[in-house]
């Protein structure tokens, strides 16, 4: 690693030109399986069973080692377009209202307590919001990179 023969992504060791190549049914699996999550919105369906309806086991590791999908809970998945779309809607109540409940974060994204907990956790701990208390600091879009004028229309 030290010399640049072997990179690490995501806990692996590979060599830097290594790249998973898909074949044409894993492909379809893959893409199937990120739009049914997208699909999900903020209330996707639970991983193992959008896994097994895109047909797509084999190939679920690799999507989220590759970060194209991401683990939130052991049942709970999204892509980062979702994650990255939750903290635009969130930094733009927090404009507008201040620190935000748990509860208010559930009415902005339109999705229940079941999904909302464990997506601001994930927001935590990605230093997109910040939890003080019962409320949620979200912090500035901008500073994270976001494509913002990407992630204005519907998830």
């Amino acid at each position: 690693l030290e010399r640049g023969e072997l990179t690490s992504d995501g806990g692996r060791v590979r060599l830097p030109s290594h790249r998973v190549v898909f074949d044409e049914r894993q492909a379809e699996a893959a893409e199937k399986l990120v739009a049914l999550l997208d699909a999900g919105r903020f209330a996707p369906p639970e991983i193992g069973s959008a896994t097994a309806e895109a047909g797509a086991h084999d190939v679920l590791p690799e999507l989220e080692a590759s970060g194209r999908i991401l683990r939130i809970t052991a049942e709970l998945a999204m892509t980062p377009h979702t994650l990255d779309r939750a903290h635009v809607l969130l930094w733009e109540a927090f404009q507008v209202e201040g620190p935000l409940t748990a509860s208010r974060a559930r009415d902005v994204l339109d999705t229940t307590r079941k999904y909302v907990l464990p997506l601001l956790a994930a927001l935590d701990q990605r230093g997109c919001t910040r939890r003080q208390g019962d409320l949620r600091v979200v912090l500035d879009v901008a500073r994270h990179g976001h494509p913002t004028s990407d992630l204005r229309g519907p998830v």
